[in-house]
């Protein structure tokens, strides 16, 4: 039987990927590469301006996905997350200016995220 593909994974955490004319060493976080980290997001991935709006977004997310049984990234994704962090919307035609928030997420989530937004921000303008 020949090899076709050679998959390694060196002590470092490098993820090389090769056969008799392709070589190819990526050296980026293992566990991120492979989706070990598929449902995690900190806020050390993600310097926002507004970190406890980021926390409150992640732990929301997080309620919500477990409550549901689903992933959190269908809730919303790590990308929204942090446009919602950025922007700190305060409408409904905010939430919808964002990426990957449509109509279906403004009538599921909508009232809630701009309240966590509002109690968030308020939270951090009193520290």
């Amino acid at each position: 039987m020949q090899t076709l593909l050679n998959i390694t994974i060196k002590e470092e955490g490098t993820l090389v990927v090769s056969s008799d004319c392709l070589k190819v060493e990526v050296e980026q976080n293992l566990p991120t590469i492979l989706g070990w980290r598929h449902n995690t997001f900190s806020v050390r991935d993600y310097q926002s301006e507004h970190p406890i709006l980021l926390q409150n977004l992640i732990d929301w997310r997080r309620e919500k996905a477990r409550a549901q049984n689903i992933s959190a990234f269908v809730i919303l994704t790590n990308r929204t997350l942090c446009a919602l962090a950025d922007k700190a919307p305060a409408s409904d035609e905010e939430l919808l200016g964002l990426a990957g928030f449509g109509p279906k997420k403004l009538a599921d989530y909508g009232s809630e995220l701009l309240d966590l937004v509002a109690r968030s921000i308020e939270a951090e303008e009193s520290l």
